[in-house]
């Protein structure tokens, strides 16, 4: 049951002044579901400000480990305790709801409200507590408009790029002396572009490859003898033939 109390951490009466809401969206409030932290809740109700934006603030009690849940009353400026078991329900919100965001870091982040938010159809997990991060993610949801940005970047001493910079100064057509290039359009596939000729399939097949040293020589290796039948080797002299063949050498005697 939710109790009207005072949440004395935060003391935003300057932020909460007015709350200039954009016209209601029919899909339903975005819930933001954030830590007890001073920036992040401050982020929390600068994006209530400026869109149709519902915030629950949570803190983790050490000892027991429980969650101390607070959702933000816009029509009587205040905080409402309330519970996981409550949230769960759905019905602390009236209505429908477009989308749950869960903010949180670490072993901090609150799986047990993720798990709690099934009642939404969109729930989304930020596992960041970094100013930059969490604007840009926001600015997914919300669409900043410039004006926002600037508002935003001055708060939280933040740098802005403009991606659009150049289209703006040098038309559509970039700056000058740049080629663009523009992109070719893929040809259309015919009926048969997929197949394969014969011819084809034969140059497409791999070829041996061939491994070189690079800056060995290459030795050429010469060619063996053919091989044959051995020559027969020729018989031995008798002793008879070489006293034959000496006597043929021998000096013919000189007549007296």
């Amino acid at each position: 049951m939710l109790t009207r109390i005072r949440f004395p951490i935060f003391f935003l009466a300057v932020l909460l002044a007015i709350s200039p809401h954009v016209g209601a969206d029919p899909a339903g409030p975005t819930v933001l579901v954030v830590p007890n932290r001073y920036t992040i809740v401050q982020l929390a109700f600068n994006m209530e400000q400026m869109r149709n934006a519902r915030l629950i603030a949570y803190e983790r009690v050490r000892k027991t480990g429980d969650l101390l849940m607070h959702l933000w009353d816009p029509v009587n400026r205040d905080w409402l305790k309330t519970d996981v078991k409550e949230y769960a329900a759905g019905t602390l919100i009236s209505g429908p709801v477009a989308r749950i965001m869960v903010v949180g870091a670490g072993n901090t982040f609150p799986e047990e409200l993720v798990k709690a938010s099934a009642w939404c159809e969109h729930v989304d997990s930020i596992k960041s507590l970094d100013i930059v991060t969490l604007v840009n993610t926001f600015n997914k949801q919300f669409a900043f408009t410039p004006r926002e940005w600037r508002r935003l970047a001055k708060q939280y001493g933040l740098k802005l790029r403009d991606k659009n910079e150049g289209r703006r100064r040098y038309g559509r057509y970039g700056k000058p002396g740049e080629k663009r290039e523009r992109p070719v359009p893929p040809r259309a596939k015919k009926p048969g572009d997929d197949l394969i000729s014969p011819e084809d399939a034969v140059e497409m097949r791999p070829k041996p490859e061939v491994m070189e040293e690079k800056g060995v020589p290459v030795k050429v290796k010469e060619p063996e003898p053919v091989k044959g039948e051995p020559e027969k080797a020729a018989p031995a002299k008798t002793e008879l033939e070489k006293t034959e063949k000496k006597k043929e050498e021998e000096p013919l005697p000189e007549d007296k």
